[in-house]
């Protein structure tokens, strides 16, 4: 065929036109050439349809040529299917060797020149639609049928390759591409194919460690390529990378990410294009145009180049973050934070952003950035997340102030219970519990379970709400919490834990059947758990608490704590507790020898222990029989030193060993004047100057001589005036509150005592505390203040195991009940005092009281019985036993039992009428009365 130019309005409808397929092979030729694949494609279709079967035989196997240029045209509109049709009718329905009806070979009119070529893209196209064993059937047959045809077998050889590659021919496939790469005739641009295919259908499925060597060997390939080509293959490498990256692949994906085109040389390009473009001045509308399109196309790509820029720092900085550099990370979420806030992939960046603060201990920006989000995008599914995020990433890092700042910050972002507040609300709650305030941990974990149908955090937050109560010295609702904690969540890592603190809170409700079952399963369930060492110290407490176990059983149960706490560092204070231990049942049995040994041993292992002060004084005793006293009296000013400035328990407790000791081996004077010219530091800290002068004042006390009160009276000032309150221990808080009592001064002694209660709410003697607060509280003209005695009342009776303050606040509470007329409640609390047989001091009252409750609520024949066994039983007690006998007579008078009414009288006045009191005036007055009544109904006597 020759090749003519076209002729003008000529088309697929124009049989004329058609009917010269010379003409027509050009145009079509002209319409691939030009882009125009619809217009080639209609042609081409209108010249096979209009020659039909006729075009063979007129023009022999070179009509194929037709059915070739339609499979280009196909493939060229991606219509990968169709074009592998139109190669093989030209392959297969149009060969050049033909033979005629007698079997000869004749030579055709016209050669079909696109043989091979029509196999090579048949072939092509079976690779691109994913027919992998057929595509490599028909590039091997081009490639063995191409030295006979001008055709280009490098791009036969590569398609090859990657079908063999897909096909899973891995071996075969990488020899092909390597080939290509160390050919020294293959152009550039070829072996750049070559290298891609490799990258694309071999590296995904092969270790890093063996797709490093091939990078190394020819990456400079696509380094060397042109800017323009770097950035077209950018989206393969992201691709790559994101992948890696999914499959936590880092180093993999970072390498990947180092082929990309840096986007910032695109973007230095188009923005130096635009400001060339605002400087050009257009001469007509044509240029005005040009100038528009241009404008239009730079900013176009301007943003395409930003956006590349963002998602490379996204990936980059994912991948860092994988492998721990986050510091990188950090940098690269920055940048996409702070200079592409209009990136669909904002919301990711500051995400991940905040991650890489947390491990940076960037508190500042983490509640930034995230707060920025917040309010830039409320309504984003990641808003959840990002509070989530935000709280418990400082949290998790043991950052507790900042964790409880940032959680309640966020909690009180969002509507009560909205999923987003969730975590941040279980953040501020258990914050609490790791800074030690206890007390609203509790609170605020409780509420937190319950503010939420499905808490998030329902695990840890069951847990330390039992670890609160446990730590608030409430056992039994502690208890109560733990073990649910181990019905409700049967496979926590927090099991062990909370199954110990249950039994140890069994232990402390004396259930020590109990506590030891718990111990038990304890190490039968968990016999690796760090828990089983302190399980074995609290199996030795429950033996002595049980007593009758001899004493070599208890202490070798203490060993066996200890010796499982010694492998563990972090287990020291359980060693020591240990040790502790067995240096206090050594010492109550006089093993003195033993004691030293202990102590000796607890002092090289254990320095600076929380127990030291409890070993010290455990040991003093024998270190004295032993020739030590020296030794003793050293060691525990030692630790008195230790905690000169600090007004927590620890020095209370050592102090007051020191004490003793001292009372223990010399008389009043000399402990006194011991006491005056104790060692102090020249700082003479508050905290220790505050435990001098009380002790000083204690022992005056003891002498029992007036003629000290004024110096007494002057050393209460000087702590009053003289000592900052925050640098003086509870104790000596106590004392000055009671001075000021017996002065009348109970305002300050309130002030006090509120003190303590508002700052060191489970600091030492706090029950003295709560105690002496509510006798003050109770006389209270304030609701409010007689509330808080009884709960402060109601707390000593039922937390701490002190029979006389128990008996105290019993006896506070029931009263308070009486005076405020809510004899029901009072009821319990006297029925309470009567259970306690050895509560005696104010049985007579406790008695009359619980009568008078079931005389108000409904029962007075039972109320009857109460008032006659204490005048009965208690007559010399005046103050009730008067009472019980006007209550006994008022009942029988309402009852209209008159004369039973007057016997009870005189029963009273003949046993108690010699006495002064104002009740025995009463019933005189209530007798002459009830009795004139009597007469008068009665006037025959009878």
């Amino acid at each position: 065929m020759m090749a003519v130019g076209p002729a003008a309005g000529q088309n697929a409808e124009d049989p004329d036109f058609l009917s010269n397929p010379t003409a027509v092979y050009n145009q079509i030729v002209a319409f691939l050439n030009s882009g125009s694949y619809e217009k080639g494609l209609a042609l081409t279709d209108g010249l096979i349809h209009h020659w039909g079967a006729r075009g063979k035989e007129e023009f022999g196997p070179g009509f194929g040529h037709f059915h070739y240029l339609r499979g280009v045209l196909l493939m060229a509109s991606e219509s990968y299917g169709e074009a592998a049709n139109s190669f093989r009718t030209c392959y297969e329905e149009f060969p050049n060797e033909l033979i005629n009806s007698e079997g000869l070979r004749e030579r055709p009119k016209l050669a079909n020149r696109f043989l091979v070529h029509a196999l090579a893209q048949w072939g092509a196209c079976l690779m691109i639609t994913g027919n992998y064993p057929e595509a490599i059937e028909k590039l091997k047959l081009a490639l063995e049928k191409s030295s006979a045809t001008r055709i280009r077998t490098d791009a036969i050889a590569l398609n090859l390759a990657r079908s063999l590659l897909r096909n899973g021919e891995l071996a075969e496939g990488k020899e092909l591409i390597l080939k290509a790469l160390a050919s020294t005739t293959l152009p550039a641009e070829m072996k750049r194919k070559a290298f891609m295919i490799l990258v694309e259908d071999w590296t995904p499925g092969v270790p890093f460690e063996q797709v490093l060597p091939f990078l190394w060997d020819y990456g400079e390939l696509l380094r060397n390529d042109t800017p323009n080509a770097q950035w077209e293959r950018n989206p393969v490498f992201a691709h790559l990378a994101r992948e890696a990256l999914k499959n936590e692949e880092p180093l993999r994906a970072l390498t990947w990410y180092g082929f990309l085109l840096n986007p910032q040389e695109r973007i230095s390009h188009w923005e130096i294009r635009i400001a060339e473009l605002g400087k050009v001045v257009p001469d007509d509308a044509a240029a005005r145009e040009r100038l528009s399109a241009g404008k239009r196309e730079a900013e176009t790509e301007l943003a395409r180049a930003r956006d590349g820029q963002a998602a490379l720092l996204l990936g980059v900085g994912s991948g860092h973050f994988q492998l721990g550099n986050v510091s990188a990370a950090y940098a690269a979420f920055r940048e996409v934070s702070d200079h592409h806030p209009d990136h669909p992939q904002w919301p990711d960046a500051v995400y991940n952003l905040i991650a890489s603060c947390a491990y940076l201990a960037r508190w500042g920006e983490i509640r930034g950035y995230g707060n920025e989000f917040l309010e830039r995008y409320p309504e984003h599914s990641l808003v959840a997340e990002v509070a989530r995020l935000m709280a418990e990433s400082i949290y998790l890092l043991g950052e507790w102030g900042e964790a409880r700042q940032t959680g309640v910050a966020l909690r009180d972002r969002f509507p009560r219970r909205d999923v987003a507040a969730d975590v941040p609300d279980y953040v501020a709650a258990a914050s609490l519990f790791h800074l030690g305030n206890h007390e609203d941990a509790a609170s605020e974990l409780d509420t937190y379970l319950k503010r939420y149908a499905k808490p998030r955090r329902a695990e840890p937050a069951t847990y330390y709400l039992g670890a609160s109560k446990m730590h608030l010295f409430k056992w039994k609702e502690g208890v109560e919490v733990l073990e649910k904690f181990e019905e409700d969540f049967p496979d926590s890592s927090l099991r062990p834990s909370a199954l110990l603190q249950a039994a140890l809170g069994r232990f402390a409700l004396g259930e020590l059947d109990e506590a030891s079952a718990k111990a038990e399963r304890l190490r039968n369930d968990w016999p690796s758990a760090k828990e089983v060492a302190a399980s074995w110290n609290l199996t030795a407490d429950i033996l002595l608490a049980q007593g009758e176990v001899p004493l070599e059983a208890i202490l070798g149960t203490y060993e066996k704590g200890r010796e499982l706490a010694s492998a563990d560092p972090a287990l020291i204070e359980t060693a020591a507790y240990s040790v502790w231990k067995q240096i206090a049942l050594q010492s109550g049995a006089r093993n003195h020898d033993a004691v030293i040994a202990l102590y000796d041993d607890f002092r090289t292992s254990f320095p600076g222990s929380g127990h030291e002060i409890d070993a010290i004084a455990g040991a003093v005793r024998s270190l004295a029989e032993k020739g030590r006293h020296a030794d003793a009296v050293a060691a525990l000013q030692e630790q008195i030193l230790r905690f000169a400035n600090d007004p927590g328990s620890s020095l209370g407790e050592i102090f007051g060993t020191w004490l003793a000791f001292l009372k223990d081996r010399n008389d009043v004077g000399a402990v006194l004047s011991l006491v005056r010219h104790f060692p102090a530091p020249t700082d003479d800290p508050a905290p220790l100057r505050a435990w001098l002068t009380i002790s000083e004042i204690e022992l005056m006390e003891g002498l029992g001589d007036e003629t000290h009160r004024d110096t007494i009276d002057n050393l209460y000032f000087k702590i009053q005036l003289d000592l900052p309150r925050e640098s003086v221990s509870n104790y000596p808080l106590v004392k000055l509150a009671r001075w000021n009592v017996a002065r009348s001064d109970t305002v300050k002694a309130r002030e006090i005592l509120e003190f303590i209660i508002k700052t060191r709410p489970l600091g030492e003697h706090i029950e003295m505390v709560m105690s002496d607060l509510a006798g003050l509280l109770a006389t209270s003209e304030s609701e409010t203040d007689r509330n808080r005695a009884l709960a402060y009342y109601a707390e000593v009776r039922e937390r701490f195991d002190m029979p006389l303050l128990q008996e105290a606040a019993t006896l506070g509470g029931g009263r308070l009940l009486m005076r405020q007329g809510r004899h029901k409640e009072a009821l319990n609390w006297w029925g309470t005092y009567l259970r306690r047989e050895e509560w005696v001091s104010s049985r007579p009252e406790a008695n009359f009281q619980f009568g008078r409750c079931l005389e108000e609520t409904g029962k007075p024949n039972e109320a009857l019985k109460l008032y006659v066994s204490v005048y009965v039983n208690f007559p010399g007690h005046l103050d009730w036993s008067t009472q019980a006998y006007l209550r006994t007579a008022d009942i029988l008078k309402r009852d209209r039992k008159d004369a039973d009414a007057l016997l009870v009288m005189v029963d009273m006045l003949k046993r108690l009428g010699s006495f002064d009191h104002p009740n025995v005036r009463i019933a005189r007055e209530q007798f002459a009365r009830w009795k004139a009544e009597w007469v008068a109904r009665n006037p025959s006597g009878s």
